[in-house]
C-alpha cells in the first residue's frame, strides 16, 4: 500500500479558494498543496479558476522544497515539484474528518478547515484509502 494518497485537485482552506493543487493524505499528516497552477487551462475548463498564492501569506505556512526528504523523496509521493508552497495538518492536530454523499471531503483542525471537492464518483475510492491510512471517516 502507498503511503501518501492524492484526495483531490480543488480546495478551499478556511473559507478562501477554490485553490488549485493538490490535497495529499498519509497515515500521519494532510498536506495541501498550491501554487502548483494557478489560473492553468485545465482548471478553466473544469469550470473552477485557482487563485494565485501571492507567497507565504494565508494558509500556507511552508514552501514545498522545505518539506522533510523522508515526504518528498518517498516514491508514493504525488507531487513532483518543489514549487508552491503546503498547509500540514498533523493527526495530532485534526479533530474531525467527514465525507458528504456529494463527495467532499471536510478535514477540520484548530487552525484551519479545509474542504477538498472530490465529486461523487470518487467517495467511495477516497473513503476506503482513508480508512487503509487508519483514519476515522
Amino acid at each position: 500500500m502507498s503511503r501518501f494518497h492524492p484526495v483531490g485537485q480543488f480546495f478551499y482552506v478556511d473559507g478562501t479558494g477554490p485553490y488549485v493543487g493538490l490535497a495529499v493524505a498519509s497515515n500521519d499528516a494532510f498536506y495541501v498543496a498550491s501554487g502548483l497552477e494557478p489560473f492553468s487551462f485545465q482548471s478553466l475548463f473544469r469550470g473552477r479558476i485557482g487563485k494565485p498564492l501571492a507567497g507565504e501569506s494565508g494558509p500556507f505556512q511552508q514552501k514545498l522544497a522545505d518539506l522533510p526528504d523522508s515526504v518528498t523523496q518517498d516514491s508514493s509521493w504525488p507531487i513532483q515539484t518543489t514549487a508552491g508552497f503546503v498547509c500540514v495538518l498533523p493527526r495530532d492536530s485534526i479533530s474531525e474528518i467527514r465525507c458528504s454523499w456529494t463527495g467532499g471531503v471536510r478535514i477540520v483542525s484548530p487552525e484551519h478547515s479545509i474542504c477538498v471537492l472530490t465529486g461523487p464518483l470518487r467517495r467511495f475510492p477516497i473513503l476506503r484509502s482513508l480508512r487503509q491510512l487508519g483514519w476515522t471517516v
